[in-house]
């Protein structure tokens, strides 16, 4: 088995043209060392299996759910202006209407599965 390959830093991945990665980007299930056995789509990577190093994986937890800062909460504020509709003031990666943040992420591989804390599951002093 090769050894996980890291990201260099931060920096590399910011660094990345935000615009060719939404263009370039594809939902693959495939990932090296599998194998589909038969029909249609039968293929077999002729790569060895090499996992996600943590630095990837949290990059991509991030992508899915990560924490941004404040939400923008642009609306009246006013009586029947609509701001009262707002359930919490975090934004994320994700959508989230009204600020509910009911999304939950799962991250499984060799190693484990995690469930990824929503905002309102962490301590308030640990959220930027």
């Amino acid at each position: 088995m090769q050894t996980p390959v890291s990201l260099q830093n931060a920096t590399e991945l910011n660094q990345f043209p935000l615009l060719t990665a939404l263009r370039e980007r594809r939902s693959r299930r495939f990932g090296l060392g599998m194998k589909i056995p038969a029909g249609p789509l039968a293929y077999e990577s002729r790569h060895q299996p090499r996992p996600l190093t943590e630095d990837e994986i949290g990059a991509l937890v991030f992508a899915a759910c990560g924490i941004t800062g404040h939400a923008l909460a642009d609306l009246c504020y006013a009586k029947d202006g609509g701001g009262s509709i707002m359930a919490g003031l975090v934004a994320r990666t994700i959508a989230s209407g009204d600020g509910l943040q009911t999304v939950s992420l799962v991250v499984t591989n060799d190693e484990g599965t995690w469930l990824i804390r929503k905002p309102r599951e962490l301590p308030a002093d640990s959220i930027p």
